[in-house]
């Protein structure tokens, strides 16, 4: 899982909305791990007050499986599966000091979403959180502190069922809509490391995903995760037919086939980014145009398109300006043109008005110009 820990005691949101933190200093005292790990014990002889505490929060939820191994403020955490929205992540290195956050990740998963929305629709959803049946926690061996099953995680990106096994539109349009309990397990998810959430994402989370049934897993390193020296790389799990994951290999360009999108996916970095500090790009393969595809990309060619039609535009009536009659309307010419395209057969079309222009509009398959009302 990717963090939102800040050095600063400030937060922008996706949607503009700044948050403000209280965490007195970066290495304020009663967040020592010795601080916390006491607080933790007399939370556990005080549950009743401690769950008191935890009720009166703003972003409360009944379903989530509290844990007083972390705190909960109003508006951050330091459970990294904590479900809430708008609500930060604080980590602590070996120093008890706040990490700095990698930006390039919540880059990586806003890129993401939008670019896999295009291919899979809005059944992608990201900082959402997933419940599951406690039974499974059980069965895994995953509680809280305080001994009850931990049956919520919060993966980075999720792709969920299609939207017919969803039942959309009982409540919000689909992109509005998070996973529920009961909803069929995600097809896909997403985790992107980071130094402290790296064994837990490769370990814990992969044996979760296994037995819910998620059939892809899809992990990325941005280099340094791993290990201090692992290199940037898309790691993809699928289950087998015995329901057990097995990795799978990239082939010889580091892409991937993904049932899921049902074409084959790679992270690209920035071509002018060789030391990889600048966030990479999910792209998927599009069979039909014969390209990768990504949001970015596909405005840019959009924008490339656009410009290309204008500029044969421009040069067809340059041609059509030296053999219009003076009483042609040339700017309803410029504008049928552009609301519908340039005639594959322009030039043909020039020719034929320099053989008869007073034909002009029926040759350029021009309306009639209104008559002039009478008074």
């Amino acid at each position: 899982m990717t963090t939102a820990i800040l050095p600063s005691p400030t937060q922008t949101l996706p949607d503009g909305r700044t948050l403000e933190f209280h965490l007195h200093s970066l290495t304020d005292p009663s967040m020592t791990r010795d601080a916390r790990t006491q607080r933790a014990a007399w939370r556990l002889d005080h549950l009743n007050m401690w769950q008191a505490q935890i009720e009166v929060l703003q972003h409360y939820q009944p379903w989530y499986p509290y844990d007083i191994a972390h705190e909960y403020e109003h508006n951050w955490t330091t459970d990294p599966d904590y479900c809430a929205e708008g609500i930060a992540l604080f980590e602590f290195d070996e120093n008890d000091t706040v990490k700095n956050e990698d930006e390039r990740s919540q880059s990586i998963e806003t890129h993401m979403r939008d670019t896999a929305r295009d291919r899979v629709g809005h059944r992608v959803v990201y900082q959402t959180g997933y419940v599951f049946v406690p039974e499974i926690a059980v069965q895994l061996g995953r509680y809280t502190a305080q001994g009850k099953p931990a049956n919520a995680v919060k993966p980075d990106l999720i792709v969920m069922p299609s939207e017919e096994d969803l039942h959309v539109g009982k409540l919000l349009p689909p992109e509005e809509r998070g996973p529920r309990p009961d909803d069929p397990v995600p097809e896909l998810v997403l985790e992107i490391l980071s130094e402290s959430t790296a064994q837990t994402d490769l370990n814990e989370k992969r044996i979760i995903y296994e037995t819910l049934g998620v059939h892809e897993y899809l992990v990325y390193d941005l280099g340094g995760k791993r290990a201090p020296d692992s290199p940037r790389a898309l790691l993809l799990y699928r289950l087998d037919t015995d329901g057990r994951y097995r990795a799978a290999q990239p082939d010889a360009e580091g892409t991937h086939w993904s049932d899921v999108f049902d074409t084959r996916i790679h992270m690209q970095p920035a071509a002018d980014d060789p030391e990889g500090t600048e966030a990479p790009v999910f792209q998927w393969y599009d069979q039909e145009k014969g390209c990768w595809r990504d949001c970015a990309s596909d405005k840019q060619r959009e924008s490339h398109a656009e410009g290309r039609a204008e500029g044969e535009i421009r040069m067809a009536l340059r041609m059509l300006d030296r053999v219009l009659p003076p009483d042609a309307d040339r700017v309803a010419v410029e504008d049928r043109w552009t609301q519908h395209g340039l005639p594959d057969n322009v030039d043909d079309l020039v020719f034929q008005v320099v053989a008869a222009p007073d034909r002009w509009r029926e040759v350029l398959d021009m309306p009639e110009a209104p008559a002039p009302r009478s008074h």
